[in-house]
């Protein structure tokens, strides 16, 4: 009779070093596997005091990995969009509430797609992070999504397209109603909570939005907001 497999605590530290493997892959999810940005989001947190829960969760990723090794980004560029000049440029937001069980923090996600009417489409740029405040109502989590998207990536992108001699028409879309009310009243319950950069990034998002018409804002079903990859783990762990 063989002796059962021993029980392993899960507060017991790792046996793979968490900072190499998780080093490499926040390279790669920042270069082409968006896919794997919020789980991998999560590992980066744990390095510090890594355990065999851990541990368990980077065999998942890199079996994920292993299996979808042929994935990766794939660009659809019609040079004819560019000629007709009706290229735009699309940033979709999400926010999970309260999903770090440790902190009740909540991740942010954007992602930024050049898209055109006869098939262009390029993901330029994408993000995974946990925000710096708790966000009790959920509508709240959502607002601070867009307006970390709109101020740390959408502006950026639209101000090197510029400088490239490539203008285009620009739209947010979020497919939360509470953001963008909140958004377009800005003075609201929720700033209360707000530390002074917080308060100033959203005042500043509104006069983008609502005074300066730079940025269009409107809404995306949820099941259509590719945003909600970069929030919710749906495949490693």
């Amino acid at each position: 009779v063989r002796d059962p497999a021993p029980v392993h605590d899960d507060d017991e530290p790792g046996k793979f070093n968490g900072k190499k493997w998780v080093g490499a892959l926040l390279y790669l999810s920042r270069c082409t596997r968006w896919d794997i940005a919020e789980i991998v989001g999560k590992l980066a947190r744990k390095t510090s005091s890594w355990t065999r829960k851990d541990d368990r969760a980077l065999e998942r990723v890199m079996a994920y990995i292993k299996c979808t090794k042929e994935q990766g980004l794939t660009w659809s560029i019609n040079p004819q969009d560019y000629k007709d000049g009706t290229l735009w440029l699309e940033m979709h937001t999400d926010s999970d509430h309260g999903g770090d069980m440790t902190s009740g923090k909540s991740t942010t996600g954007y992602m930024v797609i050049l898209r055109g009417p006869l098939g262009t489409q390029v993901i330029l740029d994408w993000g995974s992070k946990r925000q710096t405040h708790v966000a009790r109502p959920v509508g709240q989590a959502e607002l601070q999504a867009l307006v970390d998207g709109i101020s740390k990536s959408f502006l950026y992108i639209i101000m090197l397209l510029e400088e490239l001699k490539v203008y285009v028409a620009t739209r947010v879309r979020t497919d939360s109603d509470a953001a963008r009310l909140g958004l377009a009243k800005v003075r609201t319950s929720a700033m209360r909570t707000m530390n002074k950069t917080h308060r100033l990034n959203l005042a500043w998002v509104h006069e983008l939005v609502y005074r300066t018409n730079v940025i269009n804002l409107d809404r995306v079903d949820t099941k259509y907001n590719w945003a909600n990859y970069l929030t919710k783990t749906e495949h490693p762990a």
